[in-house]
């Protein structure tokens, strides 16, 4: 998809188990937020509203999206990322704490925030 100017936009979708994450993800742009926790779907944050995770193949569908930003349970890691691939989307950020397995044509990034935030805190002690 273009914006006005005619570049290209990058068009983002979050399947969320843990909604403050976003508060740590800063993307150039979230087209949707997905989850299955009734207490979650219509909520807003951003002026962007969490949809129930079957919306997602619609919404994928619309505006294009080949990128998701997967933070689910461990145990329902795989699972998901089953059904994003299955549904179009080509690019994985993961948040999980799991090893994805997943088509030769997905490519998938790992974060691990527990060894990030040891490793950003070796030496926080001694100042």
């Amino acid at each position: 998809m273009k914006n006005q100017n005619g570049f290209a936009t990058l068009e983002i979708i979050i399947v969320l188990s843990i909604i403050s994450v976003l508060a740590f993800v800063a993307v150039p742009k979230i087209s949707a937020m997905f989850d299955n926790d009734p207490l979650k779907i219509g909520v807003k944050f951003n002026n962007k509203e969490v949809f129930h995770i079957s919306n997602l193949p619609d919404i994928v569908d619309k505006f294009g999206v080949k990128i998701a930003i997967l933070t689910v349970p461990r145990k329902f890691a795989q699972e998901v990322t089953n059904f994003l691939t299955d549904k179009g989307i080509k690019y994985i950020w993961n948040f999980t704490p799991c090893v994805l397995n997943v088509p030769t044509d997905v490519q998938v990034w790992n974060e691990n925030l527990i060894g990030n935030f040891l490793q950003f805190t070796v030496g926080f002690e001694d100042n």
